[in-house]
C-alpha cells in the first residue's frame, strides 16, 4: 500500500521537474519537518493525525499541489550558514 502512494508521489514529482529519487527524498524530509513543526497540510488530511509526518508530506506531494520551487528555495534557505548581505546593508 505504502508502495504505491509512493510511486504516485514520485510521478508526480516528475511531471513538475524533479527528476532525482535522492532530490524527492529530500524534500520530503524537509516538508516533514514543516509539518511537525505545525505547518498545515497541503491537502487538508488533518482527519489522519494519526499519520507519521513523511506520510503527510508524501501525501502532499501525490496530490501535486506542492510548490516544489518554493520547497527547494526554503530547503536551501535552512541549510545555510551564512547570509547574504542584503542591498540595505551595504548603503
Amino acid at each position: 500500500m505504502a508502495r504505491v502512494f509512493a510511486q504516485e508521489a514520485w510521478n508526480q514529482c516528475q511531471a513538475q521537474g524533479i527528476d532525482d529519487r535522492y532530490e524527492m527524498i529530500l524534500l520530503a524530509v524537509h516538508r516533514a519537518k514543516q509539518l511537525s513543526r505545525g505547518a498545515v497540510p497541503i491537502t487538508g488530511h488533518e482527519a489522519e493525525r494519526g499519520q507519521a509526518d513523511s506520510v503527510n508530506a508524501l501525501r502532499d506531494f501525490e496530490t501535486g499541489q506542492c510548490d516544489f520551487e518554493e520547497l527547494r528555495e526554503d530547503l536551501i534557505k535552512s541549510m545555510q550558514k551564512v547570509s547574504l548581505p542584503s542591498a540595505e546593508d551595504e548603503e
